[in-house]
């Protein structure tokens, strides 16, 4: 392991290397060092992570996606301008990406969440970096067909494959399986305003309390997470009520049609069951002392989102210290 005193880290070593590991599965490491920091660990802690995590990552090789160093640079204006202390010039800046918002869920929102934690630091260089991930994994979830008429027949299948026909696909297959589905949630009816905030929120939390071993489960709410920071700093305000009325519309509803074919996937797919039981929390600083305990970076980041959602008033705070437990229980994800 890499010394955490005699050859500490550079933080930006990290955050300029490659954002996914070889198969394009995302490479954790500077979401799980800002959740760190988030969360109150010590310096010496997440040095020591850093070098774990980093000798496990040249291990399997770290790739660029397709023309994402060119997307950084593209980007850097952007996230400049997202910064403005004049909300006008923030909206313009980001009408000029609001493309991106259909395909938020690509490499399982991990684009959304880190362009999130670029706004929760108010970083441009990461706020960048974050623009460009999800600039070359975007993966678009349609909603429901049309409805039925005359000349079109009506939608009767709306299974997924079962877990045992799954084997050897990646859970971006199993998303976009599931969106393909359709299905009558109000959600995927743009038809219908999108409820408030918390209520997404709530629907997120059902997932957990599902299953919180769940890839899929954990990724829905951290993504929610990653959506609010980029509206915090987009708009200055919370999300609440009326989302579809503001400029990150489009994201709403993309995030919300990604839910469901999150709950779809979750649900038809054996829960992992807990493998300890973790005490009960009655207070939030025990509950993100316990998470970096762990060593676990899915517990972490998950405690470290859902504080920032109560800190924006769209969960509250039982609610965290319930879900944060009952991550605690089950294995890494």
């Amino acid at each position: 392991m890499i010394g955490v005193t005699a050859n500490p880290l550079p933080l930006y070593t990290i955050l300029e290397l490659p954002p996914e590991l070889s198969g394009a599965l995302t490479f954790h490491l500077p979401l799980e060092v800002f959740a760190l920091e988030d969360a109150g660990a010590s310096p010496g802690l997440i040095q020591e992570r850093m070098a774990a995590a980093l000798a496990d990552a040249y291990r399997s090789g770290l790739v660029d996606p397709p023309f994402y160093r060119w997307a950084v640079e593209h980007y850097g204006p952007v996230a400049a301008a997202l910064l403005s202390p004049h909300r006008a010039e923030r909206e313009a800046a980001f009408a000029s990406v609001l493309p991106l918002g259909e395909g938020l869920v690509g490499a399982a929102f991990h684009g959304l969440i880190r362009t999130g934690y670029g706004a929760l630091r108010r970083d441009p260089d990461e706020l960048a970096r974050g623009l460009a991930y999800l600039r070359t994994r975007r993966q678009v979830l349609r909603g429901p067909a049309p409805a039925a008429g005359p000349t079109t027949p009506a939608a009767t299948e709306a299974a997924i494959p079962p877990p045992e026909a799954a084997e050897g696909s990646t859970v971006f297959d199993q998303l976009s399986m599931a969106a393909g589905a359709g299905g009558d949630d109000p959600l995927i009816d743009t038809a219908r305003p999108l409820p408030p905030a918390a209520e997404l929120a709530a629907r997120a939390a059902e997932l957990l309390r599902h299953d919180a071993g769940s890839f899929v489960s954990v990724h829905a709410m951290t993504g929610l997470h990653g959506l609010a920071e980029v509206h915090h700093l987009v708009t200055g305000e919370p999300p609440a009520h009326g989302l579809d009325e503001t400029i990150l519309g489009g994201w709403w509803r993309a995030w919300a049609i990604g839910l469901v074919a999150c709950r779809a996937v979750v649900t038809a797919t054996p829960a992992v069951g807990r493998t300890s039981r973790a005490p009960a929390f009655t207070d939030t600083p025990s509950l993100m002392a316990a998470a970096v305990a762990s060593g676990d970076t899915h517990s972490v980041k998950l405690a470290v989102a859902m504080r920032r959602l109560v800190t924006f008033g769209v969960l509250d705070e039982p609610t965290l210290w319930e879900l944060g437990a009952i991550k605690l229980g089950v294995p890494e994800c």
